[in-house]
């Protein structure tokens, strides 16, 4: 009993020394995963710095009642991303709009119906257009083969006629000359233009082709001209004309056909060939058919927007009841896009 008493008395007057529990390096520190609720309080106490969304947390929390019922979260700063974007569902909104009355419903599918023709008229617009595009190409093609033949084929081909019925009074005069009556005279200049329009047209044909051929018809057509210059200058020599005026008269009218003859030429050496007529006449027709459909597509789309004003115009009060202004613009220009169908 004294021993124990003295060692209780000892132990009394000596001072106690507390000692520091041992802490583990930081490294070592397990740290549990915490909850997007903890997350702010957290990152306050270790002395970081928030993110908005944990700030947003906080401060729901903080508006929280003693009860237990949750209050409704601060309302964020005008013109923030929180504001500005609506979180609802835009399919529930026109569905519960829809729902609210019958005309609602069978507006909702007729603009739904315009929004599909408005689809297919421009899925065959674009069709006609790649057409056209298409067809273009060819025609191009086609020209870079012969790129000086770009006069119209009829323009040019009209032209030629033209000159050849020209040369039909001088050959008159030259047909006179064989004598016979008035029905001869016509056979004998109707063979002369055909002999003139043979030349011309071999002219035209051998210009590119065969060098060697088109100088044997420019000498056949002088030497055929060269026929009718005689002729000539025996008729107006038997209607009583001098020596020189029958050959002023027969060097006219010859000059008259060689230069006739010479600008049918040109007219048919210089227009298009029937390959390039082909192909542009499909290419103009290929773009008129475009624009057509280009057209009806846009008169779609005019009555979809239509349609879509009108159902946005009713539906714009029930808006209000389920979003904020901000939020207005965003939710109209989805439910467009629903409505046109390019939003579920």
């Amino acid at each position: 009993m004294g021993k124990a008493r003295g060692a209780d008395a000892l132990r009394r007057s000596t001072p106690q020394v507390k000692t520091r529990p041992q802490v583990p390096p930081l490294g070592m520190i397990r740290r549990r995963p915490l909850n997007p609720q903890d997350g702010a309080r957290e990152t306050a106490v270790l002395g970081g710095t928030p993110d908005r969304e944990s700030i947003r947390t906080m401060r729901t929390e903080t508006n929280e009642s003693k009860d237990g019922k949750a209050a409704a979260p601060v309302a964020s700063r005008p013109g923030s991303p929180a504001q500005d974007e609506y979180p609802g569902d835009i399919v529930a909104i026109v569905r519960s709009f829809n729902s609210e009355h019958k005309a609602h419903e069978e507006q909702y599918g007729r603009t739904r119906q315009a929004s599909d023709r408005t689809r297919r008229a421009r899925d065959a617009a674009a069709a006609e257009r790649q057409k056209a595009e298409d067809t273009h190409a060819g025609y191009l093609t086609a020209q870079a083969e012969h790129p000086e033949r770009r006069g119209p084929l009829l323009v040019m081909v009209l032209a030629a006629l033209v000159t050849l019925a020209l040369d039909g009074f001088a050959s008159y005069f030259a047909a006179e000359s064989l004598g016979g009556d008035q029905q001869a005279t016509f056979i004998w200049t109707g063979i002369f233009l055909a002999v003139l329009a043979i030349l011309e047209g071999g002219l035209a044909l051998s210009a590119e082709r065969n060098k060697k051929a088109f100088r044997l018809i420019t000498l056949a057509l002088g030497m055929f001209a060269t026929f009718l210059a005689l002729l000539r200058f025996v008729f107006f020599s038997a209607i009583g004309g001098g020596p020189i005026a029958s050959v002023i008269g027969a060097a006219l009218f010859t000059a008259c056909t060689i230069l006739f003859v010479w600008a049918g030429f040109l007219a048919l050496r210089y227009c298009e060939t029937v390959d390039i007529w082909r192909a542009r006449c499909q290419d103009r027709n290929a773009a008129r058919k475009a624009d057509a459909a280009e057209d009806r597509a846009a008169g779609q789309a005019a009555n979809r927007d239509r349609l879509t004003d009108a159902y946005l115009s009713r539906l714009r009060p029930s808006l209000l009841r389920s979003c904020t202004a901000p939020q207005m613009a965003g939710v109209e220009n989805d439910i467009r896009a629903h409505l046109a169908g390019e939003q579920a």
